[in-house]
């Protein structure tokens, strides 16, 4: 497993952070237009004229930030590997050898499972980013052992597919095992609407936590799907 850090291009940035815009999701927007205010409003033009002159004002900055985060893996890789063998039981050696990282300024960090790829907000230190990494990394072994056991489509792995929302509650137990615990700030790393379900008068996500720890990996992944098509109504009206 290795990972090289690069600065997004421009055109890379302006299509992403528009294309959020677009959709629409109040989530998503009011993120953006948390650090950009200025493009509230504005035209497709007028957003891109006005990215341009922060991607330029913040271009040098980026670069820092992508040396200081490759340092990061550089030093930390090793035992994020180790962690992540030992929470899926799998020698990752010859695995996710491609992965890239492109340092952005759009504050959404997307990860794209089919090339490998994902975003990381330029605000982040250097250490601080390693939380990221684990974050998004956990998708790309989770989805190339959940492909390896189910042998499905990869077209169910975003959203707003079931199967992506499982893997996005999985994130809680994965990152806060023991063996990659010390790279995640907090206690809900997962999406914080994710741990006010409620069913059966129990916590959802204590569920969700429960069969991780009574369970191996395929146990938990058959078991813990199986328990959000169950509870899959509850699960999207915290959602919405």
């Amino acid at each position: 497993m290795k990972l090289r850090v690069s600065k997004a291009d421009f055109p890379y940035t302006v299509e992403i952070i528009q294309e959020f815009l677009d959709a629409g999701d109040a989530f998503f927007t009011e993120s953006v237009y948390h650090f950009y205010p200025e493009l509230r409003g504005l035209s497709k033009a007028e957003v891109a004229e006005t990215l341009l002159a922060v991607y330029r004002n913040k271009e040098a900055e980026m670069d820092v930030k992508a040396l200081a985060y490759q340092a990061a893996w550089d030093e930390h890789g090793a035992e994020i590997v180790s962690g992540f063998e030992g929470v899926f039981s799998l020698d990752l050696s010859k695995h996710l050898n491609d992965m890239q990282a492109r340092v952005c300024l759009n504050p959404i960090c997307p990860r794209y499972l089919d090339t490998h790829t994902f975003d990381i907000f330029y605000l982040f230190s250097g250490m601080g980013s390693l939380e990221m990494v684990v974050h998004e990394v956990a998708h790309f072994v989770w989805f190339m052992v959940w492909n390896r056991l189910f042998q499905d489509s990869p077209e169910e792995y975003d959203t707003p597919h079931l199967k992506w929302v499982f893997s996005e509650i999985a994130i809680d137990p994965i990152v806060l095992d023991a063996r990659l615990r010390r790279f995640t700030r907090g206690e809900q790393p997962a999406y914080s609407y994710f741990y006010d379900i409620m069913v059966d008068g129990q916590n959802f996500m204590e569920m969700i936590r429960a069969l991780y720890r009574e369970n191996d990996m395929a146990g938990f992944m058959a078991k813990g799907y199986a328990l959000c098509q169950k509870h899959e109504a509850a699960i999207r009206e915290v959602m919405e």
